[in-house]
């Protein structure tokens, strides 16, 4: 009886201290301020992707500059139409068609009771800015009266055809903002950002000497930033090689021969002339030199009216086009003009069979890839003016797990403009669970006095069942 009474008692003593060692509390440390959510469609030549981002409900005037673009599983929350709205600007019933996923993907994202609150931007780029103005008013009075009609917060001029220095400005304080510099005081350098896209390029960073014609302003916590930013249409990487094509299709008398192609590459291509398409053979030489010098000269051509940035010793990080072209050839993150020139010149001399072979999986762009790594060459060099050997060119796929874009700095600059609702101090409580180094040590000894008292109570059994009885 009395081993049955210990036994109960070191179960009893054994289960309290597991109780006793996991503490369960409210970690202030964790605590949430109420999060508001908003989201931006980069409307480009080739494709539309959206951007649902969130941030700490205002409750200072102080921007908060945590505006998160992943999930909490750091999946992106992006959503991508693979074409152009631009082809389709014509025709509203399309328009509405086409955005239709978009505002299906948001309102599945966005949680429901915050919908109404979300903003929801429509910001055109290089290939809406080549648009006739008349066109480009047709889409976006077929967008607006769209996205007017959606359970999100819009207001006419939310949809918009940005200025190649507006798109700039936004990637400046794109860079900057999730590298963190905005939220740091006193004296220190700020990041320049170069983009390219399909149509245009885009060039910015901080600057006295700002032309009116490249200056873009912002206020980022009663911090007034004057930045040199620009974009060009033209110099954008699928535009600058249908201008190259169309130079050797002008100078062809049949089958226009392409340095820049690999030689066993040909595809059949248009060039519109006089509002009449044309179709013609191109077919590649893998010609390193040929393609080198004709792409000197093609960016000459393009930017000799355009007045040369004075870039400094300010250090850049790039984005969009300028990555295919890091990852194709395999760069590290601050690799210079001269090692990618290396690489270029290397992979321009394969044909097409061994540019397969080694860049399987780029195997539908493959063809692409010795024009884009010339042309960025060039244009960072030739036109731009950066030092081969500078290593101020940071090739950067993210910053902080979030997609590098110019989207996040427009938001930055809306959220800085949202007044502040010092009315409210909502919190979100977050309950955790956690042990002690100690309670880790207490739950390790209560567990063994439980496996002794159940040792116990099985011996007691035992001994009560076989009770031997005397020898008379």
């Amino acid at each position: 009886m009395k081993l049955a009474l210990l036994a109960g008692f070191l179960v009893a003593l054994g289960l309290t201290g597991i109780l006793v060692s996991t503490i369960v509390r409210v970690n202030e440390h964790y605590s949430e301020i109420e999060t508001d959510y908003g989201i931006i469609l980069d409307a480009g030549s080739t494709a539309t992707k959206a951007y649902i981002y969130e941030w700490a409900h205002k409750t200072t005037q102080v921007t908060p500059f945590v505006l998160l673009s992943m999930s909490k599983d750091n999946v992106p929350r992006t959503y991508k139409v693979p074409t152009g709205i631009a082809s389709i600007y014509l025709n509203s019933t399309e328009v509405s068609k086409y955005l239709d996923p978009i505002l299906d993907w948001a309102y599945s994202v966005v949680p429901h009771k915050k919908l109404s609150a979300t903003p929801i931007f429509f910001q055109g780029t290089g290939g809406i800015r080549l648009l006739p103005e008349i066109d480009q008013n047709t889409l976006l009075t077929s967008v607006r009266l769209k996205l007017q009609d959606s359970k999100l917060k819009f207001d006419p001029t939310y949809a918009s055809v940005l200025t190649g220095t507006q798109e700039a400005g936004y990637g400046f304080l794109a860079v900057n903002g999730l590298s963190g510099n905005f939220e740091k005081t006193g004296e220190h350098v700020l990041y320049g950002s170069l983009d390219m896209g399909g149509v245009s390029s885009e060039i910015a960073f901080s600057s006295k000497d700002n032309p009116e014609n490249y200056t873009f302003t912002a206020e980022i916590n009663g911090t007034l930033l004057t930045v040199y930013a620009k974009g060009e249409d033209g110099l954008g990487i699928n535009e600058a090689r249908y201008t190259l094509n169309a130079s050797l299709y002008m100078n062809s008398t049949g089958t226009v021969i392409d340095p820049c192609a690999p030689f066993g590459y040909y595809e059949n291509a248009t060039i519109q002339i006089n509002n009449h398409i044309h179709w013609y053979l191109l077919m590649g030489s893998s010609n390193y030199g040929a393609c080198a010098a004709q792409i000197r000269y093609l960016v000459q051509q393009l930017t000799h009216n355009i007045p040369r940035p004075a870039i400094g010793s300010t250090r850049f990080i790039t984005a969009d086009h300028y990555l295919d072209v890091k990852k194709f050839y395999k760069l590290k993150d601050n690799a210079n003009i001269v090692e990618l020139q290396a690489k270029v010149e290397s992979f321009c001399e394969l044909d097409y069979g061994n540019a397969l072979q080694h860049h399987n999986d780029f195997a539908n762009d493959v063809q692409y890839f010795c024009f884009m790594g010339n042309y960025i060459v060039s244009l960072l060099q030739d036109f731009y003016g950066f030092d081969p050997t500078t290593r101020h060119i940071l090739w950067k796929d993210s910053v902080k797990k979030a997609p590098l874009t110019w989207t996040y700095g427009s938001m930055l600059n809306y959220v800085e403009q949202i007044p502040a609702d010092t009315g409210s101090q909502t919190k979100i409580r977050v309950i955790r669970f956690f042990r002690t180094a100690g309670g880790t040590v207490t739950l390790f000894v209560s567990s063994m006095l439980v496996v002794l008292g159940l040792v116990l109570y099985i011996l007691q059994k035992r001994r009560a069942t076989y009770q031997w009885e005397p020898i008379r």
